[in-house]
């Protein structure tokens, strides 16, 4: 997990002669979830089958558990919505669930006027190449209509991504026997871990 700036933020920081720092640390998800209900930008990335979509889905099902009055979590698959050519309230309003339930694009923008509204984006990096201009381009104009909105998006490379305001950028490495015990020793009390 990398804490404060994002590798890009860093680097821009030190050009212009500022002390930004990049530091990794683990993060429980507990933690990363209450981030994600306050506000906060993140961006999960890690090696494709590493578990970014398990991890994602775990976070808005804890968002819809403990954080349900904070923010509601939408899920949206970035190729499915990038072929809709559809704003992102568009897409989601146009899928099945939102229309049975008759949640419109303009229902939708209450809520993320109200910053109530978290969009799990998934698979940017599975986005046709032909098609990320235009994505990028539809989710910037969407940033700038619904800043209230925010982001947690899942890629293979943290740098192939639209641009959003100061992500947490989250590196999931999968559980080897390292991160095994530093799940152990966070989930139980350090007698039993």
């Amino acid at each position: 997990v990398v804490n404060g700036a994002s590798k890009a933020d860093a680097a821009a920081s030190a050009s212009n002669g500022e002390d930004t720092e990049y530091v990794q640390t683990p993060i429980s998800p507990e933690h990363l979830a209450g981030l994600v209900a306050n506000g906060r930008n993140v961006i999960l990335s890690g090696e494709g089958g590493i578990g970014k979509t398990t991890t994602v889905l775990q976070l808005a099902k804890t968002l819809l558990d403990e954080h349900a009055t904070e923010r509601v979590p939408i899920f949206v698959d970035a190729p499915a919505w990038a072929s809709s050519n559809m704003s992102p309230f568009q897409y989601i309003a146009s899928l099945p669930v939102f229309e049975a339930a008759e949640m419109t694009a303009t229902k939708l923008a209450k809520y993320a006027a109200q910053n109530k509204l978290t969009l799990f984006i998934d698979g940017w990096n599975e986005i046709a190449f032909s098609s990320m201009e235009a994505c990028s381009n539809r989710m910037r104009s969407f940033f700038t209509a619904a800043p209230g909105v925010n982001i947690v998006l899942t890629t293979r490379n943290e740098n192939q991504r639209p641009d959003f305001a100061s992500p947490l950028q989250v590196i999931v490495t999968g559980i080897d026997w390292h991160n095994q015990q530093n799940y152990i020793r966070a989930e139980l009390p350090t007698s039993e871990a």
